[in-house]
């Protein structure tokens, strides 16, 4: 456990290693003679800003282990001159020295430790007046930085030392999201499923990985006042807390949260980028959600949504997510339409009568046991076939009865009319999710798909998905490659930034 303390609390000498000359000392060893600042240099960041000098000490022996210590502009850009003084209330934090004590380093630490600089920065009220955070590296730390949600400017034109450095930028306080309406009915307006899209500026918790299991946590930090701030213990909880208020927010069925993982090459050596995926309801998480995952690569590649900075997809027209259901690809094609490249899922054989979940779906969904062809389930839902597409389009549902049934979302499908410009037409139910009716539902097509692929005895299918809102898609089954790819429109309903903190526990 690490703790963050004022550097102007701190001793200014003393035997043990918890001293302010301890931290000019890691200063001198940690930088290039003719870039370290001096003891004078540090005493004026402690004197001058000494809201802005942080340092971490262990719980365990109260020795440092590192510190971040910067000053305030009020320029947009760094500049000698900005970087030389202190303007009090300004707008522009000027990040100075990330420093790890040296038997401590390539352990995470010094990420951890910047993150909850940059937590307290953002949750205390002594430095609300800051609105972005400004570093100058060298090229070969350009990557840490963008690790820890930075995004490089290009070369700086600050003088410091002999070598070439980079501007990078971090915005605290605005975030950019957007929302796509995926799958969408051309033949109908505001339809598809709206899925807000938000690419975070800061490292998310690895998939499969627990909460709170970070190696570094930090106890509360103490503000001016004496009082303890509100940031999360570590980094990665922070991201959980900030992931978890923005999708109950939006209120949507599903908010899409990726990071960024950089360039990549797909196995048949197209050009791609990666990013990590996950997809979060109001009330929880999904392990598989496609309407957000296509509203997520349409979303990205749209210049207007500003997710990205200008230019950053050019040329690239593959994208692979690391998901929890695996790594999923999305290509666009001249066009710009979207493919998404699905895991295919199977459905289990008829449940017997005699089955529980059988006959709870039937009486929830409030059809007649003998309109029912079909009930089977897969890892994720219950698929109910029935006998035409009236009893799909007019179901009377009982959403308390159906969420008492163990199961994330029933579909309940049926084959299209004749004169239908579908093959077959569904509707999805996961009140358990707190989603009584789905408008769209790309995940549940990798099983509805192949179920009548088989028994219309063809792979390229249409679908409608018959909400209120419909939804469309047109899929191909490949069952040489165990997948499911499902194309469809989509369309950007809006756009916008959200300026609560986006590390402020609740």
């Amino acid at each position: 456990m690490l703790r963050l303390v004022r550097a102007d609390t701190l001793p200014a000498e003393g035997d043990g290693q918890a001293s302010f000359a301890t931290a000019v000392a890691m200063e001198q060893a940690s930088y290039p003679a003719d870039e370290a600042a001096s003891p004078e240099g540090m005493k004026k960041r402690r004197d001058e800003a000494s809201e802005l000098f942080w340092v971490a000490l262990s719980t365990d022996d109260g020795a440092i282990t590192g510190f971040v210590n910067g000053t305030c502009t009020n320029e947009d850009e760094l500049t000698d001159e900005s970087m030389s003084q202190h303007v009090r209330g300004g707008t522009t934090l000027c990040i100075h020295s990330v420093v790890t004590r040296e038997d401590l380093r390539r352990q995470g630490l010094a990420r951890a430790t910047l993150r909850r600089y940059l937590d307290h920065i953002v949750a205390s009220k002594e430095t609300s007046h800051i609105r972005q955070a400004l570093l100058i590296a060298k090229e070969h730390l350009v990557p840490f930085y963008e690790s820890c949600g930075f995004r490089s400017r290009g070369q700086s034109s600050v003088e410091h030392g002999k070598d070439t450095w980079f501007e990078l930028a971090l915005q605290l306080r605005e975030i950019p999201i957007a929302c796509a309406n995926a799958f969408n009915n051309p033949k109908k307006a505001f339809s598809g499923n709206p899925a807000a899209v938000c690419v975070l500026p800061f490292r998310t918790r690895s998939l499969g990985e627990n909460e709170g299991s970070s190696k570094w946590t930090f106890a509360p930090s103490a503000n001016s006042d004496g009082a303890a701030d509100a940031a999360p213990a570590n980094m990665e909880d922070s991201c959980e807390v900030f992931m978890k208020a923005v999708a109950a927010q939006m209120n949507l069925s599903e908010t899409a949260f990726l990071r960024d993982l950089g360039p990549a090459e797909t196995e048949d050596k197209a050009k791609a980028h990666k990013f990590e995926l996950r997809w979060k309801t109001p009330g929880g998480e999904v392990v598989l959600c496609g309407h957000a995952t296509q509203a997520s690569a349409f979303a990205l590649w749209a210049g207007e949504t500003e997710l990205l900075p200008p230019g950053f997809l050019n040329d690239v027209n593959t994208l692979l997510f690391e998901t929890r259901s695996g790594v999923l690809r999305a290509d666009r094609d001249a066009e710009g339409k979207v493919a998404l490249d699905f895991p295919l899922e199977t459905i289990s054989e008829d449940l017997p009568a005699s089955d529980e979940s059988r006959g709870q779906v039937i009486r929830a969904l409030g059809v007649d046991p003998s309109q029912v062809v079909f009930v089977g389930r897969n890892r994720m839902d219950l698929l109910v076939e029935v006998s035409n597409r009236d009893i799909v389009d007019n179901l009377n549902v009982d959403m308390s009865l159906l969420a008492d049934i163990e199961t994330r979302g029933v579909s309940v499908t049926a084959k299209a009319s004749d004169n239908d410009e579908f093959d077959m037409v569904s509707r999805f139910f996961a009140p358990a999710l707190g989603v009584p009716e789905d408008p769209f539902t790309g995940s549940a097509h990798c099983y509805i798909g192949p179920y009548w692929s088989t028994k219309l005895g063809k792979d390229d299918l249409r679908a409608l998905q018959n909400s209120s809102r419909t939804g469309v898609t047109e899929l191909t089954v490949s069952r040489e490659r165990n997948r499911v790819i499902l194309r469809g429109g989509t369309e950007i309903s809006w756009v916008g930034k959200m300026r609560s903190a986006p590390f402020l526990q609740s």
